[in-house]
């Protein structure tokens, strides 16, 4: 008998316990989508799944490529205004430029101030695209290809076209700033293609 009161008492401080319980439902997180980020490749408009370093790598990069895009529209701009002016190089111009490429903007703008040949106008970067190549340590390259556009050339009452040019660009980094230090031109017909 002393086993059934034992058990009777079990019973009962088991059922006291358990009634101040309430049924506990734990529910399973629901994943939080996770963005993956895509990064596309420096070459190529292809994209694959990259982490934040390799992302950011790449955002870096391209911030350098409009960099040096931004710089060479500005070089551009500033050579034929300054030409078409008869100006020697400013600053501005001097701090975009370095290398052969400086030294020869420097030529062609003292050259213009005794020439016959009269500038006006602007001529048209019609495109620009990243290059897999370097030259003497360069940072990054571009190719580019400049239309006509409005640019004008004269010379003793005899209006020309200037040529369309292909160039490849070469942009070194000197003081933390990209500058268009060399380059190879090569005429074309027209930029398409």
């Amino acid at each position: 008998m002393m086993q059934r009161i034992h058990a009777v008492g079990l019973l009962a401080a088991a059922a006291l316990l358990c009634s101040s319980c309430t049924p506990v439902v734990v529910e399973t997180p629901t994943p939080t989508p996770v963005a993956t980020l895509q990064c596309q490749g420096e070459f190529t408009e292809e994209t694959h799944p990259c982490d934040q370093a390799e992302y950011d790598a790449v955002a870096a990069r391209d911030a350098q490529y409009e960099e040096a895009e931004r710089t060479f529209r500005r070089v551009v701009a500033l050579l034929y205004e300054l030409r078409s002016q008869r100006r020697p190089m400013n600053d501005e111009l001097s701090g975009l430029v370095s290398g052969s490429y400086g030294q020869g903007v420097e030529e062609t703008l003292h050259d213009g101030l005794t020439s016959d040949i009269d500038f006006s106008g602007q001529p048209v970067v019609v495109w620009v695209t990243r290059e897999n190549t370097s030259d003497g340590g360069s940072t990054l390259a571009l190719q580019a290809c400049t239309a006509p556009g409005t640019a004008t050339l004269e010379s003793n009452g005899f209006k020309m076209t200037p040529k369309t040019y292909r160039e490849q660009l070469y942009f070194t980094q000197i003081d933390g700033r990209l500058r268009l230090s060399s380059n190879r031109v090569a005429e074309v017909t027209s930029c398409d293609g």
